[in-house]
């Protein structure tokens, strides 16, 4: 994953801090930090919301339930490719997307961890992970995919199962982490960042408000180093190091949706991907 950056003279005076990659090249968003938005008429017949994003140089990918969707920086859908659901986050590495599938199999459920090709999105790889309910947060770090281990029910716990696997989708093996908050399913996105990996989850369950402490951060090996308020439910990454961040000052892309959206209504928003930094222990947007 990649890294960003605050439009400041003093943060463009620094040397861009970016992932493995990234490219030096202007972005294609009028303004920097423009949020990008996927009107409804150009994804037809997609459901649920946004699970999950990851971002590339010269493109960014989305997860619904049903679909991952490809859009230049400007929101324009490059290419759709449908699936039974459910589809969970996405984590770019090397011109290749990352996946976990919960397949839905009749009332039973299949954990796969799925690689597409950046380019047109046909598959590369799959993996079912027999041993595990269902799968949903992914990211890259390294020669390590780290994912979280569905959880399917409802419920307040504290320990998690986190999975650690090869770039051939080759199990390294599995850690509960207990960061001390109350969460309700499994980690819902993870991203890396400087050596650390981001796990976020929701901490409450129905009207019941729960911590704001929705960030697990650990050391490459699954070891909690800090519980955090940064927050993030449906897509996170570190944005193409040529947006400018730092290591002090990363900048990340962050998707949700904004809601009920009218079916007959094309030009309602489906999806919508916002600009967001660190600042005093949590994400500050940069978008306006």
């Amino acid at each position: 994953m990649r890294l960003p950056a605050v439009a400041l003279a003093a943060i463009l005076a620094v040397a861009a801090f970016g992932r493995e990659g990234a490219s030096g090249s202007v972005s294609t968003n009028a303004t920097p930090f423009a949020p990008i938005l996927i009107r409804a008429g150009d994804v037809p017949g997609v459901t649920g919301h946004v699970q999950g994003m990851c971002a590339a140089d010269d493109a960014l990918y989305l997860s619904t339930h049903d679909a991952i969707v490809k859009t230049d920086w400007r929101g324009k859908v490059l290419c759709l490719r449908r699936f039974s659901s459910h589809m969970g986050d996405l984590a770019w590495h090397r011109g290749r997307v990352y996946c976990t599938w919960a397949r839905h199999v009749g009332k039973a459920s299949e954990a796969i961890l799925l690689v597409l090709d950046g380019g047109d999105l046909h598959e590369v790889a799959r993996k079912t992970v027999a041993e595990i309910p269902g799968v949903d947060g992914i990211t890259v770090m390294g020669d390590r995919i780290y994912f979280g281990v569905g959880e399917g029910k409802m419920k307040f716990h504290r320990v998690n199962r986190l999975g650690m696997a090869d770039l051939d989708l080759n199990v390294i093996g599995y850690r509960d982490v207990d960061y001390g908050v109350d969460t309700n399913f499994g980690a819902q996105n993870i991203c890396a960042f400087d050596g650390r990996v981001y796990a976020f989850f929701y901490t409450h369950l129905g009207e019941t408000k729960g911590s704001p402490l929705r960030c697990c951060v650990l050391d490459r090996d699954l070891n909690v180093v800090s519980a955090e308020r940064y927050s993030s439910a449906q897509g996170i990454d570190l944005a193409p190091a040529r947006f400018g961040g730092t290591r002090e000052r990363p900048v990340f892309v962050k998707s949700h949706a904004p809601g009920k959206v009218a079916k007959d209504d094309p030009a309602a928003v489906r999806m919508r991907v916002d600009f967001f930094t660190m600042r005093n222990g949590a994400f500050s947007k940069l978008s306006n």
